[in-house]
């Protein structure tokens, strides 16, 4: 039988085995926690962008947002934008 005397020379092995323990298994823990957050952010900003720039293409129209990017500047109709007077100029 465990007397009450003895537990504490007992117990003082396993807390410094579990000291040990935890001292060398933090840094492989932060460096899989670095490495799960970095990969959370990238699929956050991956979805993010996905949405956003589904939503402004949903509010331009079909292709719009395709042709703001990678269409050619010729092909836009400029003959609808109004013409604003640069300078002193006097009416």
């Amino acid at each position: 039988m465990i007397e009450v005397d003895d537990l504490p020379g007992k117990v003082a092995p396993v807390g410094k085995w579990l000291r040990r323990e935890y001292v060398a298994a933090r840094p492989v823990f932060l460096f899989f926690l670095a490495g799960f957050l970095i990969l959370v952010l990238i699929v956050t900003l991956v979805f993010g962008l996905y949405f956003a720039l589904s939503e402004i293409n949903e509010r331009m129209g079909a292709g719009e947002l395709w042709n703001l990017f990678f269409g050619s500047p010729g092909s836009a109709n400029r003959s609808s934008q109004p013409v604003v007077p640069v300078g002193n100029v006097r009416n």
